[in-house]
């Protein structure tokens, strides 16, 4: 149907031209709006995820060339990585679920150890195009230097990351719009202006996450891996970390689990598993903000009564140079002389030379005070028999085959020193005890193995006068 209007000179017209445009308008956005829903949209609310343990979600299924390990010195699990892991690739969108696009400010937090300084630039992680075969966003590690790369383009960062330190380490890269900040062991921290701002709407279809590579030629992570976290809008450092932490050379007042935050593996509401090896540890809970204990393998939130302002803490009082590998540490008092403590020495090369140290308190902290002769020490006993005081030690020596001499110091008030009374024939000794009973005293040692046959006995030893 045709509808007649007036000349443009008529008032008429200018009132019914104006309602036509507005209704044009609002058509038009109608139409758009259909034609376009929903508009992209990123996802704010994605939660903490520990993409490493999406790749390996079990012990039992480790995926081929990647080997579960454990550290002894730290008492830390860790995934180590061979050139023939080739099955690292986890599909994005199982990780994200109904979300389809990367998050625009996200946080990488790692949590790793180094074996050996890489002399190639070693990848930890990538976001892979499954089409291109191009690394959308990767992080590595080369030499002294932390590099991030999106959009072909490198941004390194120049710092320490921990080699051959025996020491677990944690990094996060920390993205927000042009910013982008790296921070070490919540110690170091460097932030750069980007030349491009990260995508907005970075899509995660037909993309893979890539553990310890950045493709099936590039060169494997050396290190060991504990946790790869991916926290979108937030920076992991600021959450996991002391806000002064960046300000101070040491946390002087954290307690981390080994190897430091690795309780950000809590990342799914209602799991609360912790590891045997993270039993008494204090650590952060991303998901929840809250802090956490371990106890009986679970984490439990910390209460804090309300008539208390803070939690009671350890806190690192002195660090003492004990020389090497120390194995056990005994400390006991000697009337008129004061607080003493000797440490068991042992050192995997030099077993038949070694000596332990003995300390005194003064002043508020250890100082040196004596040597002892030990061959690999394992344990020390302080004990004390009618106002006469011994310090007995249990030695491994330096060969199964070969016995050694475990042996018993008696204080001497003339000169103030230990000195060797006696010597007591063991196999690869690793404990020792005195006990009193019934007026008797007595000595117990624990001897480990001879010629590697574990069926050896163990003596007890009677005071004689």
């Amino acid at each position: 149907m045709l509808e007649f209007f007036p000349p443009p000179s008529s008032p008429t017209y200018c009132v019914t031209s104006r309602s036509l445009l507005l209704y044009m308008v609002v058509y038009t956005q109608r139409v758009l709006a259909q034609q376009f829903e929903p508009f992209p949209k990123p996802c704010p609310d994605t939660p903490p995820v520990n993409i490493l343990e999406y790749a390996v979600p079990s012990p039992k299924s480790v995926p081929r060339g990647v080997s579960l390990l454990y550290d002894h010195y730290n008492h830390v699990h860790g995934f180590q990585f061979s050139d023939q892991a080739d099955d690292l690739l986890l599909d994005a969108e199982k990780v994200f679920g109904r979300c389809q696009y990367f998050p625009y400010e996200f946080s990488l937090f790692i949590t790793y150890k180094l074996g050996v300084a890489p002399n190639r630039e070693q990848c930890v992680f990538a976001l892979l195009h499954g089409g291109t075969k191009k690394n959308l966003i990767s992080l590595g590690l080369w030499k002294q230097t932390v590099v991030f790369r999106f959009k072909e383009r490198r941004y390194s960062f120049k710092m320490s990351h921990g080699r051959q330190d025996r020491n677990w380490h944690t990094l996060s890269v920390s993205m927000s719009s042009r910013v982008l900040a790296v921070t070490k062991d919540c110690r170091s921290r460097q932030q750069r202006s980007l030349r491009r701002e990260f995508p907005d709407l970075l899509h995660v279809m037909n993309t893979s996450f890539i553990i310890g590579k950045c493709s099936n030629v590039s060169p494997v992570f050396m290190g060991l891996l504990k946790s790869v976290i991916l926290l979108p809008g937030r920076d992991a450092a600021v959450q996991a970390c002391k806000r002064d932490a960046f300000s101070q050379h040491h946390l002087d007042d954290s307690i981390l689990t080994s190897p430091g935050l690795s309780s950000l593996t809590y990342h799914q509401s209602g799991r609360g598993v912790c590891e045997w090896s993270d039993v008494g540890n204090i650590a952060f809970d991303v998901h929840v903000g809250k802090l956490k204990v371990c106890v009986n393998g679970v984490w439990r939130d910390i209460k804090v009564k309300s008539d208390k302002r803070r939690l009671d803490y350890l806190v690192p009082h002195q660090v003492l140079d004990t020389g090497q590998g120390s194995l056990d540490v005994e400390v006991f008092d000697l009337p008129g002389e004061g607080k003493f403590a000797v440490f068991a020495l042992t050192d995997a090369r030099d077993q038949s030379s070694l000596r332990s140290r003995m300390y005194q308190w003064v002043n508020g902290q250890f100082t040196f005070y004596q040597w002892l002769p030990t061959q690999s020490a394992q344990s020390w006993e302080f004990f004390s028999i009618h106002s006469q005081f011994f310090l007995a030690v249990a030695n491994y020596g330096s060969l199964k085959s070969v016995p050694s001499n475990s042996t018993i110091f008696k204080w001497n008030k003339k000169s103030r020193k230990f000195v060797v009374y006696q010597n007591i024939q063991t196999y690869t000794a690793r404990d020792i005890e005195a006990f009193e009973i019934n007026g008797d005293y007595y000595v117990a040692i624990a001897n480990h193995a001879q010629d590697g046959n574990s069926l050896i006995d163990s003596v007890v030893y009677k005071w004689s006068w």
